[in-house]
Protein backbone atom coordinates (compact mmCIF):
# COMPACT_ATOMS: atom_id res chain seq x y z
CA UNK A 1 0.00 0.00 0.00
CA UNK A 2 1.32 3.80 -0.92
CA UNK A 3 -0.35 6.40 1.40
CA UNK A 4 0.23 10.04 0.51
CA UNK A 5 0.20 12.41 3.49
CA UNK A 6 -0.95 15.81 3.38
CA UNK A 7 0.54 18.78 5.37
CA UNK A 8 -0.71 22.17 6.10
CA UNK A 9 2.79 23.37 4.33
CA UNK A 10 3.07 25.78 6.62
CA UNK A 11 6.42 24.86 8.05
CA UNK A 12 8.95 22.51 6.98
CA UNK A 13 8.23 19.14 8.33
CA UNK A 14 11.74 18.77 10.09
CA UNK A 15 13.91 19.03 13.26
CA UNK A 16 13.51 21.44 14.89
CA UNK A 17 9.77 20.85 14.89
CA UNK A 18 7.88 24.35 14.86
CA UNK A 19 4.73 22.97 16.34
CA UNK A 20 3.15 19.61 17.44
CA UNK A 21 1.95 18.65 13.75
CA UNK A 22 5.18 18.72 12.28
CA UNK A 23 6.32 16.33 14.79
CA UNK A 24 3.29 14.23 14.65
CA UNK A 25 3.05 13.90 10.76
CA UNK A 26 7.04 13.12 10.36
CA UNK A 27 6.61 10.53 13.56
CA UNK A 28 3.69 9.15 11.83
CA UNK A 29 5.24 9.22 7.65
CA UNK A 30 8.72 7.28 9.88
CA UNK A 31 6.47 4.80 11.40
CA UNK A 32 4.19 3.67 8.39
CA UNK A 33 7.12 3.55 6.21
CA UNK A 34 8.82 1.09 9.03
CA UNK A 35 6.22 -0.87 8.92
CA UNK A 36 6.85 -1.73 5.20
CA UNK A 37 3.59 1.04 3.59
CA UNK A 38 5.27 3.13 0.92
CA UNK A 39 4.93 6.84 1.84
CA UNK A 40 4.71 10.26 0.11
CA UNK A 41 4.65 13.80 1.76
CA UNK A 42 2.99 16.56 0.38
CA UNK A 43 4.80 19.48 2.56
CA UNK A 44 6.33 22.66 1.81
CA UNK A 45 9.80 22.86 1.09
CA UNK A 46 12.74 22.44 3.70
CA UNK A 47 10.96 19.29 4.92
CA UNK A 48 13.11 16.41 5.16
CA UNK A 49 11.53 12.97 6.50
CA UNK A 50 14.20 9.66 5.95
CA UNK A 51 12.82 7.09 3.84
CA UNK A 52 9.85 8.84 2.70
CA UNK A 53 9.30 11.00 -0.60
CA UNK A 54 8.51 14.62 -0.11
CA UNK A 55 6.59 16.56 -2.74
CA UNK A 56 6.94 20.53 -2.65
CA UNK A 57 4.33 21.52 -5.54
CA UNK A 58 6.70 24.71 -5.19
CA UNK A 59 5.13 25.82 -2.02
CA UNK A 60 8.18 27.89 0.03
CA UNK A 61 8.76 27.89 3.88
CA UNK A 62 5.91 29.23 5.75
CA UNK A 63 4.10 30.75 2.30
CA UNK A 64 0.80 30.22 4.26
CA UNK A 65 1.93 31.45 7.71
CA UNK A 66 -0.07 34.45 8.84
CA UNK A 67 2.46 37.59 8.93
CA UNK A 68 0.61 39.12 11.93
CA UNK A 69 -2.80 38.19 13.98
CA UNK A 70 -5.56 37.37 11.54
CA UNK A 71 -7.70 40.38 13.26
CA UNK A 72 -4.76 42.58 12.40
CA UNK A 73 -4.80 41.62 8.81
CA UNK A 74 -7.21 43.47 5.93
CA UNK A 75 -9.79 40.80 4.17
CA UNK A 76 -7.39 41.39 1.08
CA UNK A 77 -4.54 40.00 2.77
CA UNK A 78 -6.21 37.39 4.12
CA UNK A 79 -8.02 36.28 1.12
CA UNK A 80 -4.66 36.26 -1.04
CA UNK A 81 -2.96 33.77 1.60
CA UNK A 82 -6.36 31.39 1.65
CA UNK A 83 -6.04 31.89 -2.38
CA UNK A 84 -2.38 30.42 -2.50
CA UNK A 85 -3.53 27.72 0.36
CA UNK A 86 -6.33 26.65 -2.26
CA UNK A 87 -3.99 26.58 -5.12
CA UNK A 88 -1.38 24.48 -3.65
CA UNK A 89 -4.22 22.18 -2.00
CA UNK A 90 -5.79 21.61 -5.22
CA UNK A 91 -2.57 21.11 -6.71
CA UNK A 92 -1.01 18.38 -3.86
CA UNK A 93 -4.24 16.20 -4.24
CA UNK A 94 -4.28 16.71 -8.37
CA UNK A 95 -0.69 15.31 -8.29
CA UNK A 96 -2.18 12.43 -5.94
CA UNK A 97 -4.85 11.77 -8.14
CA UNK A 98 -2.15 11.50 -11.52
CA UNK A 99 0.22 8.87 -9.46
CA UNK A 100 -1.71 5.80 -9.98
CA UNK A 101 1.26 3.87 -7.06
CA UNK A 102 -0.61 5.91 -4.55
CA UNK A 103 -3.71 3.98 -2.83
CA UNK A 104 -5.25 6.31 -0.41
CA UNK A 105 -5.09 10.37 0.94
CA UNK A 106 -4.31 10.68 4.33
CA UNK A 107 -5.46 15.12 4.77
CA UNK A 108 -3.53 16.67 7.36
CA UNK A 109 -4.17 20.34 6.49
CA UNK A 110 -6.40 22.92 7.93
CA UNK A 111 -7.75 23.56 4.36
CA UNK A 112 -11.47 22.55 3.53
CA UNK A 113 -10.34 21.78 -0.35
CA UNK A 114 -9.40 18.29 1.05
CA UNK A 115 -13.52 17.73 2.89
CA UNK A 116 -14.88 19.07 -0.06
CA UNK A 117 -13.00 16.85 -2.33
CA UNK A 118 -13.68 13.40 -1.04
CA UNK A 119 -17.13 12.84 -2.33
CA UNK A 120 -15.78 14.05 -6.26
CA UNK A 121 -12.49 12.20 -6.42
CA UNK A 122 -11.98 8.36 -7.27
CA UNK A 123 -8.72 8.53 -4.22
CA UNK A 124 -10.27 7.37 -0.82
CA UNK A 125 -9.23 9.96 1.89
CA UNK A 126 -8.67 9.59 5.40
CA UNK A 127 -9.28 13.55 7.56
CA UNK A 128 -7.51 13.94 10.79
CA UNK A 129 -8.33 16.95 12.59
CA UNK A 130 -4.86 19.12 14.45
CA UNK A 131 -7.02 21.80 15.96
CA UNK A 132 -10.11 22.30 17.97
CA UNK A 133 -12.84 24.31 15.74
CA UNK A 134 -11.08 27.60 15.64
CA UNK A 135 -10.85 28.04 11.81
CA UNK A 136 -14.00 28.97 9.56
CA UNK A 137 -12.04 26.90 6.33
CA UNK A 138 -12.69 24.15 8.04
CA UNK A 139 -15.73 24.70 10.52
CA UNK A 140 -17.78 25.95 7.67
CA UNK A 141 -16.71 23.15 4.61
CA UNK A 142 -17.79 20.34 7.80
CA UNK A 143 -20.87 21.72 8.50
CA UNK A 144 -21.73 22.02 4.79
CA UNK A 145 -20.91 18.00 4.04
CA UNK A 146 -22.88 17.40 7.51
CA UNK A 147 -25.98 19.20 5.77
CA UNK A 148 -25.29 17.25 2.08
CA UNK A 149 -24.88 14.06 4.27
CA UNK A 150 -21.32 13.96 2.30
CA UNK A 151 -19.75 10.84 4.00
CA UNK A 152 -16.12 11.75 5.15
CA UNK A 153 -13.99 9.36 7.68
CA UNK A 154 -12.28 11.71 10.22
CA UNK A 155 -10.16 11.20 13.06
CA UNK A 156 -9.53 13.18 15.83
CA UNK A 157 -6.42 13.39 18.45
CA UNK A 158 -8.47 13.37 21.74
CA UNK A 159 -12.14 12.45 22.64
CA UNK A 160 -12.48 16.27 24.10
CA UNK A 161 -11.87 17.44 20.87
CA UNK A 162 -13.89 14.88 18.53
CA UNK A 163 -16.50 16.54 21.31
CA UNK A 164 -16.01 19.97 20.10
CA UNK A 165 -16.16 18.99 15.99
CA UNK A 166 -19.88 17.25 16.73
CA UNK A 167 -21.77 20.08 15.99
CA UNK A 168 -19.77 20.43 12.66
CA UNK A 169 -19.38 16.85 12.03
CA UNK A 170 -18.75 13.62 13.90
CA UNK A 171 -15.99 11.74 14.29
CA UNK A 172 -14.93 8.44 12.98
CA UNK A 173 -12.55 7.63 15.42
CA UNK A 174 -9.81 8.73 18.17
CA UNK A 175 -6.30 8.19 17.88
CA UNK A 176 -3.71 9.44 20.03
CA UNK A 177 -0.32 10.92 18.72
CA UNK A 178 2.64 8.00 19.53
CA UNK A 179 6.16 7.99 20.46
CA UNK A 180 9.47 6.29 19.74
CA UNK A 181 10.17 5.38 22.91
CA UNK A 182 13.50 3.36 21.55
CA UNK A 183 14.99 6.93 21.32
CA UNK A 184 13.53 8.37 24.11
CA UNK A 185 15.85 8.28 27.61
CA UNK A 186 14.98 7.22 30.85
CA UNK A 187 15.00 9.68 34.13
CA UNK A 188 14.76 8.72 37.78
CA UNK A 189 15.89 11.70 38.97
CA UNK A 190 15.62 15.57 38.31
CA UNK A 191 17.49 18.82 39.72
CA UNK A 192 14.57 20.60 41.05
CA UNK A 193 14.29 23.02 37.79
CA UNK A 194 10.71 22.94 36.01
CA UNK A 195 10.05 23.16 31.94
CA UNK A 196 7.83 25.11 29.22
CA UNK A 197 7.71 23.75 26.01
CA UNK A 198 5.67 25.18 23.27
CA UNK A 199 4.81 27.70 20.96
CA UNK A 200 5.52 31.46 22.38
CA UNK A 201 2.11 32.58 22.15
CA UNK A 202 -0.75 33.73 24.45
CA UNK A 203 -2.61 30.49 24.46
CA UNK A 204 0.19 28.49 25.65
CA UNK A 205 0.04 30.05 29.30
CA UNK A 206 3.73 30.96 28.61
CA UNK A 207 3.54 34.04 31.33
CA UNK A 208 1.75 31.94 33.79
CA UNK A 209 4.75 29.46 33.84
CA UNK A 210 6.92 32.22 34.57
CA UNK A 211 4.98 33.56 37.58
CA UNK A 212 4.70 29.79 38.86
CA UNK A 213 8.43 29.63 38.46
CA UNK A 214 9.42 32.83 39.72
CA UNK A 215 6.72 32.61 43.22
CA UNK A 216 8.52 28.68 44.06
CA UNK A 217 12.10 30.68 43.75
CA UNK A 218 12.63 27.72 40.77
CA UNK A 219 14.58 28.01 37.93
CA UNK A 220 12.19 27.88 34.32
CA UNK A 221 13.34 26.57 31.00
CA UNK A 222 11.96 27.45 28.33
CA UNK A 223 11.66 25.62 24.42
CA UNK A 224 10.07 27.00 21.61
CA UNK A 225 9.58 30.14 19.58
CA UNK A 226 7.10 32.78 18.15
CA UNK A 227 4.79 32.08 15.18
CA UNK A 228 5.90 35.40 12.72
CA UNK A 229 2.46 36.96 14.11
CA UNK A 230 3.64 36.76 17.64
CA UNK A 231 6.91 37.89 17.35
CA UNK A 232 5.68 41.74 18.82
CA UNK A 233 4.13 39.67 21.36
CA UNK A 234 7.57 37.73 22.06
CA UNK A 235 9.49 40.96 22.18
CA UNK A 236 7.28 43.50 24.10
CA UNK A 237 5.95 40.92 26.84
CA UNK A 238 8.29 38.20 26.92
CA UNK A 239 11.54 39.72 26.60
CA UNK A 240 10.96 41.84 29.22
CA UNK A 241 10.25 38.98 31.67
CA UNK A 242 13.34 36.95 30.11
CA UNK A 243 15.47 40.21 31.55
CA UNK A 244 13.53 40.19 35.00
CA UNK A 245 13.62 37.08 35.66
CA UNK A 246 16.87 35.86 36.25
CA UNK A 247 15.88 32.02 36.81
CA UNK A 248 14.31 31.69 33.44
CA UNK A 249 16.49 30.58 30.47
CA UNK A 250 14.91 30.69 27.06
CA UNK A 251 16.65 27.87 24.51
CA UNK A 252 14.86 28.43 21.83
CA UNK A 253 13.89 25.14 19.17
CA UNK A 254 16.26 22.92 19.61
CA UNK A 255 16.03 18.96 18.29
CA UNK A 256 14.43 16.28 19.56
CA UNK A 257 17.37 14.93 22.22
CA UNK A 258 18.17 17.73 22.74
CA UNK A 259 14.27 18.52 24.06
CA UNK A 260 14.35 15.10 25.80
CA UNK A 261 17.49 15.93 27.92
CA UNK A 262 15.80 19.16 29.21
CA UNK A 263 12.32 17.55 30.42
CA UNK A 264 14.38 14.75 32.16
CA UNK A 265 16.05 17.12 34.18
CA UNK A 266 12.95 18.85 34.85
CA UNK A 267 10.62 18.37 37.99
CA UNK A 268 8.01 18.83 36.24
CA UNK A 269 5.90 20.20 33.13
CA UNK A 270 3.93 23.51 33.33
CA UNK A 271 1.57 23.34 31.20
CA UNK A 272 -1.01 26.16 31.73
CA UNK A 273 -2.67 26.80 28.43
CA UNK A 274 -5.11 28.84 27.58
CA UNK A 275 -7.34 27.01 24.41
CA UNK A 276 -8.88 23.35 24.17
CA UNK A 277 -5.72 22.09 23.68
CA UNK A 278 -6.65 18.78 21.50
CA UNK A 279 -3.79 16.66 22.68
CA UNK A 280 -0.76 18.26 23.26
CA UNK A 281 3.03 16.46 22.29
CA UNK A 282 4.55 18.14 25.25
CA UNK A 283 2.49 16.32 27.84
CA UNK A 284 3.81 12.74 26.37
CA UNK A 285 7.10 13.83 25.51
CA UNK A 286 7.61 14.94 28.98
CA UNK A 287 5.71 11.69 30.88
CA UNK A 288 7.92 9.53 28.12
CA UNK A 289 10.92 10.73 30.23
CA UNK A 290 9.79 9.87 33.54
CA UNK A 291 8.28 13.77 33.98
CA UNK A 292 5.19 14.29 35.19
CA UNK A 293 2.79 17.18 33.98
CA UNK A 294 1.11 20.23 35.47
CA UNK A 295 -1.60 21.14 33.17
CA UNK A 296 -4.90 23.23 33.77
CA UNK A 297 -8.05 21.74 33.20
CA UNK A 298 -8.23 21.91 29.11
CA UNK A 299 -9.06 20.05 26.40
CA UNK A 300 -7.15 16.73 26.42
CA UNK A 301 -6.36 17.32 30.30
CA UNK A 302 -8.31 14.71 31.79
CA UNK A 303 -7.59 12.40 29.12
CA UNK A 304 -3.67 12.30 29.03
CA UNK A 305 -2.77 12.33 32.24
CA UNK A 306 -3.58 10.69 35.18
CA UNK A 307 -3.71 12.25 38.50
CA UNK A 308 -0.86 11.68 40.82
CA UNK A 309 0.94 8.90 38.12
CA UNK A 310 1.82 11.11 35.19
CA UNK A 311 1.14 14.15 36.43
CA UNK A 312 -1.95 16.71 37.78
CA UNK A 313 -4.99 18.73 36.30
CA UNK A 314 -5.64 21.85 37.97
CA UNK A 315 -8.34 24.59 37.74
CA UNK A 316 -8.28 26.82 34.84
CA UNK A 317 -6.06 29.81 35.11
CA UNK A 318 -5.38 29.28 39.16
CA UNK A 319 -2.21 29.63 39.77
CA UNK A 320 -2.02 28.61 43.54
CA UNK A 321 -3.21 25.54 42.36
CA UNK A 322 -0.40 25.13 40.22
CA UNK A 323 2.25 26.23 42.77
CA UNK A 324 0.94 23.91 44.95
CA UNK A 325 0.59 20.97 42.18
CA UNK A 326 4.75 21.23 41.58
CA UNK A 327 5.28 20.70 45.25
CA UNK A 328 3.32 17.17 44.98
CA UNK A 329 5.09 16.06 41.76
CA UNK A 330 7.90 14.94 44.78
CA UNK A 331 5.65 12.22 45.41
CA UNK A 332 5.08 10.97 42.03
CA UNK A 333 7.21 7.44 40.86
CA UNK A 334 9.25 9.00 37.78
CA UNK A 335 9.44 4.95 36.74
CA UNK A 336 5.97 4.66 36.86
CA UNK A 337 5.09 7.73 35.29
CA UNK A 338 7.24 6.97 32.38
CA UNK A 339 5.63 3.03 32.13
CA UNK A 340 2.53 5.06 31.97
CA UNK A 341 3.35 6.92 28.63
CA UNK A 342 4.90 3.83 26.70
CA UNK A 343 1.61 1.86 27.54
CA UNK A 344 -0.84 4.13 26.32
CA UNK A 345 0.96 6.61 23.80
CA UNK A 346 3.30 4.50 21.89
CA UNK A 347 3.93 5.10 18.30
CA UNK A 348 3.61 1.57 17.62
CA UNK A 349 -0.02 1.25 18.68
CA UNK A 350 -0.50 5.03 17.15
CA UNK A 351 0.73 3.81 13.46
CA UNK A 352 -0.85 0.45 14.21
CA UNK A 353 -4.42 2.22 14.38
CA UNK A 354 -3.65 4.12 11.41
CA UNK A 355 -2.77 1.35 8.96
CA UNK A 356 -5.57 -0.91 10.16
CA UNK A 357 -7.78 2.24 8.87
CA UNK A 358 -6.13 3.29 5.95
CA UNK A 359 -6.37 -0.29 4.72
CA UNK A 360 -10.12 -0.40 5.43
CA UNK A 361 -10.92 2.79 3.90
CA UNK A 362 -8.64 1.35 0.73
CA UNK A 363 -10.87 -1.85 1.21
CA UNK A 364 -14.16 -0.35 0.94
CA UNK A 365 -13.22 1.82 -1.95
CA UNK A 366 -12.51 -1.33 -3.73
CA UNK A 367 -15.61 -2.91 -3.24
CA UNK A 368 -17.35 0.12 -4.79
CA UNK A 369 -15.43 0.38 -7.42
Amino acid sequence: MKVALLSPFIHPIVEPFVGGIEASIHRLASGLSCQGVSVVCYACEGSVIPGVEVRTCGASASALAYPREPDEMNEEEILTIRAYEDTIMYQAIENALEDSSIDVLHNNSFSGVPFFLSGLVALPMLHTLHLPPILPSMTETLRLCMAEDIALQIVALSHAQAQLWLPYYPVSRVIYNGLDFDTIPHSLSHDGTLVFVGKIDPNTGIEDAIEVASYLGKKLSIYGAPEPYNTLYFEGCIQSLLQTHPNVTYHGLVDQQTLFRGLGQAQALLFPVKWDEPFGNMIIEAMAVGTPVIMYDRGSACELITEGVSGYVVSQDNLIEMTSAVKRTEAIDRSACADYARECFSLKKSVGEYLELLQSICYSSTRKS
